[in-house]
């Protein structure tokens, strides 16, 4: 479906604007899928972004200021994140002995074994890529990459 027939409107002629528009309505498209897909887990993607961070860290523990360094959503509050997946029982919470101020975010087992069932299904289940080979994907990455830097 076209960009114009989906937001029920004109043909858009500034090629500009409408790459921007492009991109806006697929990132929005792309988001309710995949929150779709993390219902079942009864996570947010915000959540997930999360796990993967820390579990990236391993074997080293993730503090709140990594998370929120990585976060893909750079207005995530990297704090009540890491709060909800504790009370969830997906990663603890220790004071780092040498420095009190510092907590050192680990996954728990449930944790990791939610990651892992994620990683075998979320390709499978949510494969919304799949109208692109991979020469597409590769000139999407590339453009998606020169756009940012």
């Amino acid at each position: 479906m076209k960009l114009e027939q989906a937001i029920k409107s004109k043909a858009i002629t500034n090629s500009k604007e409408r790459a921007i528009l492009n991109i806006f309505f697929t990132n929005n498209w792309l988001q309710a899928n995949m929150q779709a897909y993390f219902k079942k887990y009864d996570l947010t993607i915000q959540q997930y972004n999360a796990l993967r961070i820390i579990r990236g860290q391993l074997p080293q523990p993730a503090t709140v200021a990594i998370i929120k360094e990585r976060m893909m959503d750079k207005m995530s509050d990297a704090s009540r994140i890491t709060d909800r997946l504790e009370k969830l029982g997906f990663v603890t919470r220790v004071v780092c002995k040498d420095d009190k101020r510092r907590v050192h975010i680990h996954l728990t087992q449930k944790g990791v074994e939610l990651m892992n069932k994620m990683d075998q299904t979320i390709v499978e289940t949510q494969d919304l890529m799949k109208k692109l080979n991979e020469e597409e994907l590769a000139s999407l990455n590339i453009i998606l990459d020169k756009i940012r830097f």
